[in-house]
């Protein structure tokens, strides 16, 4: 595609000797930043359906992908070619059923098992959610993750046992309490779950606006 190769084109001359001086000092680590607020950026214009703004953003955090791989390229770590290569031959992998005609998953739950299953990771799930997404997304995406790897097999009774006694125990003067809290969150969420951070944005933030409200 012609645009592509002139976006490359455009970041290889941004931090070519002759670019632009903000652009050549970058590292991976000083855009982390950019990735992560570019990302959120896409969110928000998602979150309005204003397809503009979403088509703008979209192609921010399409540079980000490219930005990181040219500055790998001059690392002589991997090309933006060696990605693409990486994601068409994962993509196909993990949907077997779709490229390779085997069994077709019965539901979208199955789906996301055969997913996972085709990821060939290790059973230690707190190692594979990166750590540093937002708390409660991250207790979430590890509770899915362990369902869909059959480690978490706790009954719903058993999540209700503990939520009651996380709550009486609940004390928000005893710093200590804060243990409880985390435990109550983390079994609130197993049993409805819930994906927070966007099932529960709106509401979080009109709560606390009528709190605020009140001060």
């Amino acid at each position: 595609m012609k645009e592509f190769d002139k976006l490359l084109e455009i970041v290889r001359t941004l931090r070519s000797p002759n670019g632009c001086l903000w652009d050549r000092e970058q590292t991976l680590e000083s855009i982390l930043e950019n990735i992560i607020e570019e990302a959120y950026e896409v969110v928000n214009a998602i979150n309005q359906k204003n397809f503009n703004k979403i088509k703008d953003e979209t192609g921010d955090l399409i540079l980000q992908a490219v930005f990181i791989s040219q500055i790998a390229f001059e690392l002589n770590k991997f090309s933006i070619k060696e990605v693409l290569e990486n994601l068409n031959e994962k993509l196909i992998h993990r949907h077997p059923h779709v490229f390779k005609n085997e069994k077709i998953p019965k539901n979208i739950e199955e789906a996301l098992k055969l997913w996972e299953n085709k990821k060939k990771e290790s059973n230690n799930i707190l190692e594979e959610v990166p750590t540093n997404l937002p708390t409660l997304l991250y207790i979430y995406k590890v509770i899915q993750k362990a369902k869909r790897k059959n480690i978490l097999k706790v009954s719903e009774n058993e999540l209700l046992t503990k939520i009651n006694e996380s709550t009486k125990k609940l004390d928000l003067l005893d710093n200590e309490s804060i243990e409880n809290l985390a435990l109550l969150l983390i079994s609130l969420l197993s049993y409805r779950n819930v994906r927070t951070e966007i099932n529960l944005r709106e509401k979080f933030l009109k709560l606390a606006k009528e709190i605020l409200e009140k001060f």
